[in-house]
């Protein structure tokens, strides 16, 4: 099925979970719906697929934990936070959002694991989900910046 298809088929589950009402943005909807395509085998997963989004798990589990337990976890999140507070738009692009990452790595020499893991339980509170090349321009950098900076209160 095309994207078109599963986000018409999502919507209703989505809408009912509370997560977007009837007018929330189809082409941003899409581009989420495309994030987790290949996650799911039926429509109906589609509320826990996208929960990412939406609704962000309130407990750290054990794998987040320790990913922030890394000895660079902390400068990677402070590092990555102020890179994000310094953008003006609403939304970083996949290659600003690069940049940063590149940026981050070079100022914290955090590399693999420790660089994307970190990054990833900062901004998503969770060690899986949708890549972050496609998670991260799809939500507001003033949404990145609240996730990050709660992580970091509650872990650190």
């Amino acid at each position: 099925r095309s994207i078109k298809e599963i986000t018409e088929l999502a919507a209703p589950h989505l809408i009912r979970a509370g997560y977007i009402t009837s007018n929330f943005d189809t082409a941003r909807l899409a581009s989420i719906v495309a994030s987790v395509r290949d996650s799911l085998e039926t429509i109906s997963e589609i509320t826990s697929a996208t929960a990412i989004y939406f609704n962000p798990p309130q407990i750290l589990d054990d794998a987040a934990r320790e990913v922030l337990a890394l000895p660079a976890a902390k400068s990677v999140l402070e590092c990555f936070l102020s890179e994000i507070s310094a953008a003006q738009q609403e939304h970083l692009s996949l290659d600003e959002y690069r940049a940063i990452i590149k940026s981050v790595q070079k100022a914290t020499g955090a590399k693999g694991k420790a660089l994307y893991m970190a990054v990833r339980v900062g901004v998503t509170r969770s060690t899986k989900g949708a890549e972050l090349d496609l998670f991260i321009p799809l939500m507001p950098i003033k949404t990145l910046k609240e996730r990050v900076e709660q992580v970091i209160r509650e872990s650190f």
